[in-house]
């Protein structure tokens, strides 16, 4: 007998495992069957929360993630307030002693995005106040990352931890991103590079087009809102304790150490 998802219910789920730390687990028939519905679960879950949203993540706006996920899109999930920590941070690695890292650029939004108007690049450009280093830590309210599929991990507030703010950029111009060279260190040794030609569209065009679909769903972008850009450095897997440094060429580095509870 066929069954019909119900957005709503896993809304409930998901939200539920948010507040009580407790792990969920989803039988099949839970799962949401594509990005749109899981895109429906994820507004559900903001919408219900009370804490104030400060960044924003992108998903599938790497080549290698977009392959992975299957998606023919970038898609956005929020973070919220307590989840943007100021370098250099702390956090606890998962039970199993790891902790999952990626190389990011954090764009931070000096004027309201407005509702009407152009949002071409030179528009954005003077929305732009600054772009920092950063980390982003991802967690899942599932027994792991990405255990029951792409959808499932959308809808799960886009696997959402924390994300760790570094130095700002001195100095950047859009195109200039494209090829900003990435890298993350651990204790001292190298073990992820890149750069911003791993990000679909380029670190700016990602923003561009985040903008845009957030404008399009009615989603305000204040002043003051960071958008995480995706991993310039692919996902790297620490173990605790350890130091890691996202470093980014010309543009300073953001700071974690990482323990074991």
């Amino acid at each position: 007998m066929a069954t019909t998802f119900d957005a709503a219910a896993l809304a409930a789920r998901i939200s539920q495992s948010g507040s009580s730390g407790d792990v969920l687990r989803l039988d099949a028939a839970e799962c949401p069957p594509d990005l749109e519905s899981a895109e429906d679960v994820l507004w559900r879950v903001t919408r219900g929360d009370g804490r104030k949203v400060v960044a924003w993540k992108l998903g599938a706006s790497t080549f290698a993630s977009r392959a992975a996920q299957g998606f023919d899109r970038a898609w956005s999930a929020p973070l919220f307030a307590g989840e943007a920590l100021e370098s250099p941070a702390r956090l606890p690695a998962q039970p199993d002693g790891t902790l999952g890292l990626e190389c990011e650029l954090v764009f931070r939004l000096g004027a309201d995005v407005p509702a009407t108007g152009a949002l071409d690049r030179p528009t954005v450009r003077r929305l732009v106040a600054g772009v920092r280093a950063g980390i982003e830590v991802p967690a899942s309210r599932y027994p792991a990352i990405g255990a029951y599929g792409a959808p499932a991990l959308v809808a799960d507030r886009g696997a959402a931890g924390w994300l760790v703010l570094g130095d700002e950029l001195a100095e950047w111009e859009p195109d200039e991103l494209d090829t900003i060279a990435a890298r993350l260190l651990v204790d001292g040794e190298e073990r992820g590079v890149g750069s911003g030609r791993h990000i679909i569209e380029g670190p700016f065009g990602a923003l561009c087009h985040h903008l845009a679909r957030m404008r399009r769903l009615g989603v305000t972008q204040p002043a003051g809102t960071l958008v995480s850009i995706g991993s310039l450095a692919g996902f790297q897997v620490v173990t605790a304790p350890c130091t890691a440094v996202a470093e980014f060429a010309g543009g300073g580095s953001a700071a974690l150490e990482v323990h074991l509870t």
